[in-house]
Protein backbone atom coordinates (compact mmCIF):
# COMPACT_ATOMS: atom_id res chain seq x y z
CA UNK A 1 0.00 0.00 0.00
CA UNK A 2 2.53 2.23 0.69
CA UNK A 3 4.34 1.38 -2.22
CA UNK A 4 1.16 2.27 -4.37
CA UNK A 5 0.13 5.20 -3.06
CA UNK A 6 3.96 6.52 -4.35
CA UNK A 7 4.07 4.52 -7.76
CA UNK A 8 4.97 7.70 -9.70
CA UNK A 9 8.53 8.05 -7.65
CA UNK A 10 9.34 4.64 -8.34
CA UNK A 11 8.53 5.29 -11.88
CA UNK A 12 10.50 8.01 -12.13
CA UNK A 13 13.29 6.54 -10.19
CA UNK A 14 13.34 3.41 -11.91
CA UNK A 15 13.28 5.53 -15.36
CA UNK A 16 16.06 8.05 -14.35
CA UNK A 17 18.20 4.74 -13.95
CA UNK A 18 17.59 2.93 -16.67
CA UNK A 19 18.19 6.35 -18.47
CA UNK A 20 21.08 7.30 -16.33
CA UNK A 21 22.64 3.49 -17.61
CA UNK A 22 22.35 4.24 -20.96
CA UNK A 23 23.57 7.31 -21.45
CA UNK A 24 26.50 6.25 -19.56
CA UNK A 25 26.86 2.90 -21.66
CA UNK A 26 26.37 4.74 -24.91
CA UNK A 27 29.60 7.30 -23.99
CA UNK A 28 31.82 4.64 -23.31
CA UNK A 29 33.96 3.62 -25.71
CA UNK A 30 33.42 0.17 -26.99
CA UNK A 31 35.96 -2.61 -26.07
CA UNK A 32 36.28 -5.79 -28.26
CA UNK A 33 37.49 -9.16 -27.04
CA UNK A 34 38.98 -12.21 -28.81
CA UNK A 35 40.15 -15.45 -27.64
CA UNK A 36 42.30 -18.37 -29.29
CA UNK A 37 42.76 -21.97 -27.41
CA UNK A 38 45.41 -24.19 -27.91
CA UNK A 39 46.93 -26.75 -26.07
CA UNK A 40 50.05 -29.22 -25.71
CA UNK A 41 49.56 -32.52 -27.15
CA UNK A 42 50.41 -35.60 -25.00
CA UNK A 43 52.18 -36.94 -28.71
CA UNK A 44 54.38 -35.29 -30.53
CA UNK A 45 54.63 -35.73 -34.85
CA UNK A 46 57.65 -37.65 -35.71
CA UNK A 47 58.77 -38.39 -38.58
CA UNK A 48 61.44 -41.18 -40.07
CA UNK A 49 63.41 -42.02 -43.29
CA UNK A 50 64.52 -45.42 -41.88
CA UNK A 51 61.36 -46.95 -39.70
CA UNK A 52 58.04 -46.68 -40.38
CA UNK A 53 56.67 -47.34 -37.31
CA UNK A 54 57.36 -43.71 -36.30
CA UNK A 55 55.64 -42.28 -39.06
CA UNK A 56 52.47 -43.94 -38.46
CA UNK A 57 49.86 -42.40 -35.84
CA UNK A 58 49.55 -44.58 -32.33
CA UNK A 59 47.71 -42.36 -30.71
CA UNK A 60 45.27 -39.08 -30.39
CA UNK A 61 46.37 -36.10 -29.72
CA UNK A 62 44.43 -34.51 -26.38
CA UNK A 63 45.63 -32.43 -24.53
CA UNK A 64 48.49 -32.50 -21.55
CA UNK A 65 46.81 -32.13 -18.29
CA UNK A 66 49.69 -31.98 -16.49
CA UNK A 67 49.80 -28.69 -14.48
CA UNK A 68 53.21 -28.40 -14.03
CA UNK A 69 53.30 -28.06 -18.17
CA UNK A 70 50.16 -26.23 -18.52
CA UNK A 71 51.30 -23.60 -15.75
CA UNK A 72 54.87 -23.92 -17.59
CA UNK A 73 53.50 -22.89 -20.97
CA UNK A 74 51.62 -19.79 -19.09
CA UNK A 75 54.25 -18.45 -18.33
CA UNK A 76 56.44 -18.13 -20.81
CA UNK A 77 53.35 -16.73 -22.66
CA UNK A 78 53.62 -14.14 -19.70
CA UNK A 79 57.18 -13.51 -19.95
CA UNK A 80 58.38 -10.14 -21.31
CA UNK A 81 59.99 -11.56 -24.14
CA UNK A 82 56.83 -12.96 -25.59
CA UNK A 83 55.12 -9.92 -25.34
CA UNK A 84 58.07 -7.87 -27.05
CA UNK A 85 57.39 -10.49 -29.79
CA UNK A 86 54.10 -9.83 -30.06
CA UNK A 87 54.21 -6.42 -30.14
CA UNK A 88 57.03 -6.22 -32.60
CA UNK A 89 54.83 -7.90 -35.27
CA UNK A 90 51.35 -5.38 -33.67
CA UNK A 91 53.37 -2.19 -33.77
CA UNK A 92 50.01 -0.18 -32.82
CA UNK A 93 50.24 -1.77 -29.26
CA UNK A 94 53.35 -1.89 -27.08
CA UNK A 95 54.33 -4.51 -24.43
CA UNK A 96 52.79 -2.47 -21.59
CA UNK A 97 49.79 -2.10 -23.37
CA UNK A 98 49.51 -6.03 -24.09
CA UNK A 99 50.44 -6.80 -20.37
CA UNK A 100 47.45 -4.56 -19.23
CA UNK A 101 45.03 -5.81 -21.68
CA UNK A 102 45.98 -9.50 -22.20
CA UNK A 103 44.67 -12.42 -19.80
CA UNK A 104 46.71 -16.18 -20.44
CA UNK A 105 44.93 -18.73 -18.31
CA UNK A 106 44.48 -22.67 -18.87
CA UNK A 107 40.11 -23.78 -18.82
CA UNK A 108 38.84 -26.72 -16.97
CA UNK A 109 39.55 -28.55 -20.69
CA UNK A 110 43.22 -28.47 -19.89
CA UNK A 111 42.96 -26.08 -23.18
CA UNK A 112 45.41 -22.91 -22.62
CA UNK A 113 42.78 -19.43 -23.53
CA UNK A 114 44.67 -16.35 -24.95
CA UNK A 115 42.06 -13.53 -23.99
CA UNK A 116 43.02 -10.21 -25.14
CA UNK A 117 40.40 -7.15 -25.03
CA UNK A 118 40.69 -3.98 -27.43
CA UNK A 119 39.16 -0.84 -28.86
CA UNK A 120 39.84 -2.39 -32.18
CA UNK A 121 38.23 -5.58 -33.05
CA UNK A 122 40.89 -6.31 -35.82
CA UNK A 123 43.91 -6.03 -33.45
CA UNK A 124 42.29 -7.94 -30.34
CA UNK A 125 42.66 -10.81 -33.10
CA UNK A 126 45.89 -9.73 -34.56
CA UNK A 127 47.01 -9.37 -30.72
CA UNK A 128 45.85 -12.84 -29.71
CA UNK A 129 46.79 -15.66 -32.64
CA UNK A 130 49.87 -13.63 -32.46
CA UNK A 131 50.61 -15.06 -29.10
CA UNK A 132 50.26 -18.24 -30.29
CA UNK A 133 52.56 -17.78 -32.89
CA UNK A 134 54.68 -16.79 -30.84
CA UNK A 135 54.54 -19.78 -28.36
CA UNK A 136 55.13 -22.19 -31.52
CA UNK A 137 58.17 -20.38 -32.85
CA UNK A 138 59.86 -20.30 -29.26
CA UNK A 139 59.71 -24.18 -28.95
CA UNK A 140 60.55 -24.47 -32.30
CA UNK A 141 64.11 -22.11 -31.87
CA UNK A 142 64.36 -24.31 -28.85
CA UNK A 143 63.91 -27.64 -30.92
CA UNK A 144 66.34 -26.32 -33.91
CA UNK A 145 69.21 -25.34 -31.38
CA UNK A 146 69.39 -28.92 -30.05
CA UNK A 147 68.69 -30.41 -33.72
CA UNK A 148 71.97 -28.09 -34.87
CA UNK A 149 74.34 -29.35 -31.94
CA UNK A 150 72.80 -33.38 -32.92
CA UNK A 151 73.25 -32.50 -36.53
CA UNK A 152 76.85 -31.53 -36.09
CA UNK A 153 77.77 -34.57 -34.16
CA UNK A 154 76.18 -36.54 -37.27
CA UNK A 155 78.18 -34.62 -39.59
CA UNK A 156 81.69 -35.81 -37.86
CA UNK A 157 80.56 -39.05 -37.71
CA UNK A 158 80.14 -39.43 -41.56
CA UNK A 159 83.52 -37.92 -41.79
CA UNK A 160 85.17 -40.19 -40.05
CA UNK A 161 83.16 -43.14 -41.65
CA UNK A 162 84.21 -41.87 -44.64
CA UNK A 163 87.82 -41.76 -43.74
CA UNK A 164 87.23 -45.77 -42.66
CA UNK A 165 85.77 -46.85 -45.45
CA UNK A 166 88.67 -44.91 -47.62
CA UNK A 167 91.58 -46.62 -45.26
CA UNK A 168 89.83 -50.04 -45.87
CA UNK A 169 89.65 -50.05 -49.51
CA UNK A 170 93.57 -49.02 -49.66
CA UNK A 171 93.94 -52.05 -47.43
CA UNK A 172 91.72 -54.59 -49.50
CA UNK A 173 93.69 -53.08 -53.20
CA UNK A 174 97.07 -53.42 -51.61
CA UNK A 175 96.23 -56.78 -50.42
CA UNK A 176 95.80 -57.74 -53.67
CA UNK A 177 98.72 -56.19 -55.32
CA UNK A 178 100.89 -57.77 -52.85
CA UNK A 179 99.21 -61.74 -54.13
CA UNK A 180 99.29 -60.80 -57.24
CA UNK A 181 95.81 -61.92 -58.12
CA UNK A 182 94.65 -59.27 -60.78
CA UNK A 183 92.70 -62.03 -62.56
CA UNK A 184 91.38 -63.73 -59.38
CA UNK A 185 89.97 -60.26 -58.50
CA UNK A 186 88.24 -60.12 -61.49
CA UNK A 187 86.77 -63.82 -61.47
CA UNK A 188 86.51 -62.88 -57.92
CA UNK A 189 84.69 -59.51 -58.78
CA UNK A 190 82.16 -61.59 -61.42
CA UNK A 191 81.38 -64.24 -59.42
CA UNK A 192 80.05 -61.71 -56.62
CA UNK A 193 78.25 -59.91 -59.56
CA UNK A 194 76.71 -63.36 -60.19
CA UNK A 195 75.79 -64.16 -56.91
CA UNK A 196 74.54 -60.35 -55.88
CA UNK A 197 72.53 -60.58 -59.07
CA UNK A 198 70.86 -64.07 -58.96
CA UNK A 199 70.02 -62.91 -55.51
CA UNK A 200 68.64 -59.61 -56.57
CA UNK A 201 66.43 -61.36 -59.35
CA UNK A 202 65.17 -64.00 -56.88
CA UNK A 203 64.10 -61.51 -54.37
CA UNK A 204 62.44 -59.23 -57.36
CA UNK A 205 60.61 -62.85 -58.25
CA UNK A 206 59.59 -63.44 -54.64
CA UNK A 207 57.76 -59.72 -54.85
CA UNK A 208 56.43 -60.67 -57.63
CA UNK A 209 55.09 -64.17 -56.81
CA UNK A 210 53.54 -62.67 -53.70
CA UNK A 211 51.82 -59.50 -55.76
CA UNK A 212 50.38 -61.98 -58.00
CA UNK A 213 49.55 -63.96 -54.83
CA UNK A 214 47.70 -61.19 -53.33
CA UNK A 215 45.97 -59.62 -56.80
CA UNK A 216 44.72 -63.35 -56.85
CA UNK A 217 43.73 -63.18 -53.77
CA UNK A 218 41.72 -60.64 -54.41
CA UNK A 219 40.16 -61.41 -57.31
CA UNK A 220 38.76 -64.47 -56.04
CA UNK A 221 37.05 -62.38 -53.37
CA UNK A 222 35.94 -60.51 -56.43
CA UNK A 223 34.40 -62.96 -58.42
CA UNK A 224 33.10 -64.77 -55.55
CA UNK A 225 31.20 -61.34 -54.66
CA UNK A 226 29.66 -62.12 -57.86
CA UNK A 227 26.31 -64.11 -59.09
CA UNK A 228 26.47 -66.72 -61.39
CA UNK A 229 24.12 -65.60 -63.42
CA UNK A 230 22.47 -61.92 -63.94
CA UNK A 231 19.14 -60.76 -65.05
CA UNK A 232 19.14 -59.74 -68.86
CA UNK A 233 15.62 -59.14 -69.52
CA UNK A 234 12.17 -58.74 -67.93
CA UNK A 235 8.66 -58.23 -68.83
CA UNK A 236 5.63 -56.81 -66.74
CA UNK A 237 1.72 -57.56 -67.96
CA UNK A 238 -1.39 -56.04 -66.78
CA UNK A 239 -2.80 -57.20 -63.62
CA UNK A 240 -5.84 -59.58 -64.38
CA UNK A 241 -7.23 -59.46 -61.13
CA UNK A 242 -7.96 -55.27 -61.70
CA UNK A 243 -10.29 -56.25 -64.39
CA UNK A 244 -12.01 -58.71 -62.28
CA UNK A 245 -12.33 -55.69 -59.27
CA UNK A 246 -13.91 -53.16 -61.41
CA UNK A 247 -16.57 -55.77 -63.10
CA UNK A 248 -17.66 -56.69 -59.10
CA UNK A 249 -17.78 -53.10 -58.53
CA UNK A 250 -19.73 -52.10 -61.17
CA UNK A 251 -22.47 -55.10 -60.56
CA UNK A 252 -22.68 -54.18 -57.06
CA UNK A 253 -22.98 -50.42 -57.64
CA UNK A 254 -25.71 -51.55 -60.49
CA UNK A 255 -26.83 -54.12 -57.57
CA UNK A 256 -27.25 -50.95 -54.53
CA UNK A 257 -28.85 -48.25 -57.60
CA UNK A 258 -31.84 -51.06 -58.31
CA UNK A 259 -32.70 -51.58 -53.99
CA UNK A 260 -32.53 -47.89 -53.52
CA UNK A 261 -35.42 -47.48 -55.52
CA UNK A 262 -37.31 -50.39 -53.34
CA UNK A 263 -35.33 -49.90 -49.75
CA UNK A 264 -34.45 -46.99 -47.70
CA UNK A 265 -30.68 -46.24 -46.88
CA UNK A 266 -30.91 -47.62 -43.75
CA UNK A 267 -32.23 -50.88 -44.77
CA UNK A 268 -29.97 -53.96 -44.02
CA UNK A 269 -29.79 -55.20 -47.74
CA UNK A 270 -28.23 -51.26 -48.87
CA UNK A 271 -25.46 -51.80 -45.70
CA UNK A 272 -24.59 -55.23 -46.93
CA UNK A 273 -23.83 -54.07 -50.71
CA UNK A 274 -22.02 -50.76 -49.27
CA UNK A 275 -19.92 -52.71 -47.24
CA UNK A 276 -19.36 -55.15 -50.01
CA UNK A 277 -18.67 -51.89 -52.16
CA UNK A 278 -16.28 -50.39 -49.63
CA UNK A 279 -14.72 -53.66 -49.49
CA UNK A 280 -13.78 -54.04 -53.38
CA UNK A 281 -12.48 -50.32 -53.10
CA UNK A 282 -9.93 -51.49 -51.14
CA UNK A 283 -8.93 -54.38 -52.23
CA UNK A 284 -8.83 -51.99 -55.64
CA UNK A 285 -6.57 -49.74 -54.50
CA UNK A 286 -4.01 -52.45 -52.90
CA UNK A 287 -3.52 -53.87 -56.43
CA UNK A 288 -0.60 -52.82 -58.88
CA UNK A 289 -1.60 -52.22 -62.44
CA UNK A 290 1.10 -54.43 -64.26
CA UNK A 291 2.75 -57.48 -62.53
CA UNK A 292 5.82 -59.52 -63.48
CA UNK A 293 5.34 -61.62 -66.75
CA UNK A 294 8.72 -63.44 -66.78
CA UNK A 295 13.02 -63.19 -66.41
CA UNK A 296 15.80 -64.35 -68.02
CA UNK A 297 19.36 -65.02 -67.07
CA UNK A 298 22.61 -65.22 -68.41
CA UNK A 299 26.23 -65.66 -67.02
CA UNK A 300 27.50 -63.11 -65.25
CA UNK A 301 30.53 -61.15 -67.63
CA UNK A 302 32.02 -60.02 -64.74
CA UNK A 303 32.25 -63.30 -63.59
CA UNK A 304 33.41 -64.46 -66.65
CA UNK A 305 36.56 -61.67 -66.78
CA UNK A 306 37.67 -62.49 -63.36
CA UNK A 307 37.88 -66.23 -64.20
CA UNK A 308 39.87 -65.42 -67.16
CA UNK A 309 42.37 -62.95 -65.26
CA UNK A 310 42.68 -66.31 -62.39
CA UNK A 311 43.74 -68.44 -65.56
CA UNK A 312 46.30 -65.95 -66.52
CA UNK A 313 47.46 -65.23 -63.08
CA UNK A 314 47.69 -68.82 -62.47
CA UNK A 315 49.94 -69.67 -65.76
CA UNK A 316 52.36 -66.32 -64.86
CA UNK A 317 52.44 -67.85 -61.61
CA UNK A 318 53.70 -71.01 -62.56
CA UNK A 319 55.92 -69.92 -65.37
CA UNK A 320 57.67 -67.38 -62.18
CA UNK A 321 58.08 -70.30 -60.29
CA UNK A 322 59.69 -72.31 -62.80
CA UNK A 323 62.14 -69.26 -63.37
CA UNK A 324 62.91 -69.35 -59.37
CA UNK A 325 63.72 -72.92 -59.14
CA UNK A 326 66.05 -72.06 -62.13
CA UNK A 327 67.93 -69.27 -60.30
CA UNK A 328 67.94 -70.77 -57.24
CA UNK A 329 70.19 -73.96 -58.81
CA UNK A 330 72.44 -71.48 -60.40
CA UNK A 331 72.78 -69.41 -57.07
CA UNK A 332 73.78 -72.96 -55.54
CA UNK A 333 76.18 -73.51 -58.51
CA UNK A 334 77.93 -70.29 -58.15
CA UNK A 335 77.96 -70.30 -54.00
CA UNK A 336 79.48 -73.89 -54.29
CA UNK A 337 82.44 -72.30 -56.73
CA UNK A 338 82.43 -69.67 -54.14
CA UNK A 339 83.65 -72.12 -51.37
CA UNK A 340 86.45 -73.38 -53.21
CA UNK A 341 88.37 -70.09 -52.97
CA UNK A 342 91.21 -70.09 -51.19
CA UNK A 343 91.55 -68.13 -47.67
CA UNK A 344 93.05 -65.15 -49.68
CA UNK A 345 89.16 -64.71 -50.84
CA UNK A 346 88.09 -65.21 -46.56
CA UNK A 347 90.81 -62.30 -46.47
CA UNK A 348 88.92 -60.17 -48.88
CA UNK A 349 85.55 -61.59 -47.96
CA UNK A 350 87.09 -59.98 -44.16
CA UNK A 351 87.99 -56.58 -45.78
CA UNK A 352 84.79 -56.37 -47.52
CA UNK A 353 82.59 -56.73 -45.10
CA UNK A 354 84.11 -54.30 -43.30
CA UNK A 355 83.97 -51.87 -45.44
CA UNK A 356 79.78 -53.13 -46.14
CA UNK A 357 79.44 -52.46 -42.06
CA UNK A 358 80.99 -49.22 -42.66
CA UNK A 359 78.84 -48.39 -45.56
CA UNK A 360 75.96 -49.27 -43.80
CA UNK A 361 76.88 -47.10 -40.85
CA UNK A 362 77.54 -44.16 -43.23
CA UNK A 363 74.20 -44.46 -44.78
CA UNK A 364 72.35 -45.13 -41.69
CA UNK A 365 74.04 -42.03 -40.62
CA UNK A 366 73.38 -39.74 -43.99
CA UNK A 367 69.64 -41.09 -43.34
CA UNK A 368 69.82 -40.01 -39.43
CA UNK A 369 71.83 -36.49 -41.33
CA UNK A 370 68.46 -36.36 -43.97
CA UNK A 371 65.81 -36.77 -41.34
CA UNK A 372 67.14 -33.51 -39.48
CA UNK A 373 67.43 -31.99 -43.25
CA UNK A 374 63.46 -33.07 -43.58
CA UNK A 375 62.82 -32.25 -39.55
CA UNK A 376 64.27 -28.58 -40.94
CA UNK A 377 61.83 -28.25 -43.98
CA UNK A 378 58.78 -29.81 -42.10
CA UNK A 379 58.14 -26.93 -39.38
CA UNK A 380 56.09 -29.76 -36.58
CA UNK A 381 53.63 -28.00 -34.60
CA UNK A 382 54.58 -28.08 -30.84
CA UNK A 383 51.11 -26.79 -30.02
CA UNK A 384 47.21 -27.77 -31.47
CA UNK A 385 45.30 -24.46 -31.44
CA UNK A 386 41.48 -25.63 -31.51
CA UNK A 387 40.30 -22.60 -31.54
CA UNK A 388 41.97 -18.97 -33.74
CA UNK A 389 40.91 -15.60 -32.68
CA UNK A 390 38.19 -13.80 -34.41
CA UNK A 391 37.35 -10.00 -34.91
CA UNK A 392 34.33 -9.96 -32.33
CA UNK A 393 31.47 -8.40 -34.79
CA UNK A 394 29.82 -6.79 -31.09
CA UNK A 395 31.52 -4.65 -28.03
CA UNK A 396 32.55 -7.16 -25.13
CA UNK A 397 32.05 -3.94 -23.33
CA UNK A 398 30.25 -2.47 -22.60
CA UNK A 399 27.27 -4.67 -22.32
CA UNK A 400 24.02 -2.49 -22.81
CA UNK A 401 21.11 -4.99 -21.90
CA UNK A 402 22.95 -5.69 -18.51
CA UNK A 403 23.35 -2.31 -17.27
CA UNK A 404 20.20 -1.89 -17.91
CA UNK A 405 19.05 -4.50 -16.22
CA UNK A 406 20.64 -3.88 -13.15
CA UNK A 407 20.10 -0.24 -13.45
CA UNK A 408 16.48 -1.08 -13.24
CA UNK A 409 16.56 -3.29 -10.38
CA UNK A 410 18.88 -0.33 -8.19
CA UNK A 411 16.16 2.04 -9.21
CA UNK A 412 13.60 -0.44 -8.41
CA UNK A 413 15.12 -0.73 -4.90
CA UNK A 414 15.92 2.87 -4.41
CA UNK A 415 12.34 4.10 -5.76
CA UNK A 416 10.61 1.56 -3.35
CA UNK A 417 12.94 2.97 -0.35
CA UNK A 418 12.25 6.95 -1.28
CA UNK A 419 8.00 5.80 -1.37
CA UNK A 420 7.96 4.19 2.13
CA UNK A 421 10.85 6.78 3.62
CA UNK A 422 8.32 9.89 1.82
CA UNK A 423 5.36 7.82 3.59
CA UNK A 424 6.60 7.69 6.69
CA UNK A 425 7.57 11.61 6.95
CA UNK A 426 3.99 12.61 5.34
CA UNK A 427 2.45 10.70 8.78
CA UNK A 428 5.13 11.99 11.13
CA UNK A 429 4.51 15.60 9.68
CA UNK A 430 0.63 14.90 10.16
CA UNK A 431 1.00 13.31 13.95
CA UNK A 432 3.37 16.12 14.95
CA UNK A 433 1.93 18.50 17.75
CA UNK A 434 3.08 21.70 16.11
Amino acid sequence: MLVYERLYVVILIVAASVASAWLISESMTPVYRAQARFFLPTVNESFSLTREQSNLPNNIKFPNNNPLVQDSMVGILKTSEIRARVSANVPERDSAYLEKNTDIDTDKFGFTVVTTWDQDPRLAELVANEYVVQLQRHFEQSSRASEAKMRAVLQRAVDTAKEEITQLTTERLGLMSANDSVDFGSEFSALSSQIQGLRNKIAELDVTLSTITDRRSTIVLLRDARPEFVESSHSEVANPRLSQLKGDIGTIESELKTLALRFKPSHPAILEKEALLAAKASQLSLEAERVEGSRNYTPDAMRLDFDKQLAGLDIQQAALGKERGVRIALLDEALAEWRTMPAFKARLDELAQKISKKMGYLANTRSREMEFELYETVNPNFVEVTESAVAGATPHLPNIPVNLAVAAFFGLVLGIGMAVLLTRMRNYWEEAPW
